[in-house]
């Protein structure tokens, strides 16, 4: 006789240990909202003086860093073709081989280094352009959002004031009718009243 048991009892373990499996937890990833572009926020009315100021202000910084990414894209291009007079001046040296060509050479690599350090000074301009501009535009979103933040406590407010008010005005109007409801009752009785007494 076979011993059914222990085959059952091996294979409901077996069972077990193949049916746990590690789970992963996946976080649903926020979406974040795009932020307004500059465009968008220079097109914001102003909510009040201190926002227009920065309105203002975020309109001068868009000007200052789009002056300074011309500048600097101006400065890239002067290093280009400084590099390539530079390149020119050294074949001409090497095939040449003369003391102005050397001189030629020495002249082309002072005007690449100093339309590189020319570039170097325009980017580092057009990055702090850039971070005022961002500054800026923080500060006219940090407005609308006060001012959005204000708009919404008026609404709580007024919900609650409008709720407080009708529940007064519900128990001022049952009030009156409980006592139009006496008094007819009053009426009614002195009205049984005179009639008996006749």
């Amino acid at each position: 006789m076979v011993n059914n048991k222990k085959a059952t009892t091996k294979k409901r373990a077996a069972k077990k240990t193949t049916a746990k499996k590690p789970t992963t937890k996946k976080r649903a990833a926020k979406k974040k909202a795009a932020a307004p572009s500059n465009s968008t926020l220079l097109a914001v009315t102003p909510v009040n003086k201190d926002h227009a100021k920065s309105i203002a202000a975020l309109a001068k910084a868009v000007a200052k860093s789009e002056r300074a990414d011309k500048a600097s894209s101006a400065a890239a291009d002067k290093v280009a073709a400084a590099k390539d007079k530079a390149a020119k001046a050294k074949a001409n040296a090497k095939a040449k081989k003369t003391e102005a060509a050397k001189k030629a050479v020495a002249r082309a690599t002072e005007g690449f280094d100093k339309a590189n350090a020319a570039l170097a000074d325009k980017a580092a301009a057009s990055k702090a352009a850039a971070a005022t501009t961002v500054e800026a535009a923080s500060e006219v979103r940090a407005g609308i959002a006060k001012d959005q933040a204000k708009q919404a406590a008026v609404a709580v407010f007024t919900a609650k004031w409008e709720k407080a008010f009708d529940r007064k005005a519900n128990a001022a109007a049952k009030a009156k009718a409980k006592a139009k409801k006496t008094a007819a009752k009053k009426a009614a009785s002195k009205r049984r009243a005179a009639k008996k007494a006749a």
